[in-house]
């Protein structure tokens, strides 16, 4: 008995293990792309290529190297996965907006001490020489 018991957990704990990679690194791409979304707007296009490739590379995967998994149905990612998605959710939102909040105002001194330039020809104290 016991070490049937021993047995069933050890192929449990691989099937859970294969999951919690394949959604870490979910996690970790959907991190990646809406936390920089806003400065970086190729990255959803990058990450849905990196995506046919790592589903091309999967199937080769379970079709030639591993036996095939056992089938378990599930209605939707729930549980602490899901909490942690929503989590970086909230994070990338307010990431963003202070992105997009530093780079306009950056970029509106900019502009406006350029506009100054043009009309005057002398530069103000807050203006590098290019």
């Amino acid at each position: 008995q016991l070490g049937t018991m021993l047995i069933v957990n050890q192929l449990v704990d691989n099937i859970l293990e294969g999951t919690y990679y394949d959604y870490l690194e979910l996690y970790i791409q959907f991190g990646y792309v809406f936390l920089f979304l806003s400065i970086f707007p190729m990255a959803p296009i990058i990450a849905f290529c990196n995506n046919c490739v790592e589903i091309r590379s999967d199937s080769l995967k379970l079709c030639f190297g591993h036996k095939r998994p056992h089938q378990r149905s599930a209605k939707s990612i729930s549980g602490s996965w899901m909490k942690a998605f929503e989590v970086m959710g909230i994070i990338s939102v307010m990431t963003n907006c202070a992105l997009l909040t530093y780079h306009i105002r950056t970029d509106s001194g900019n502009i406006i001490c350029s506009a100054r330039y043009a009309q005057t020809g002398e530069r103000g104290s807050n203006e590098t020489k290019v």
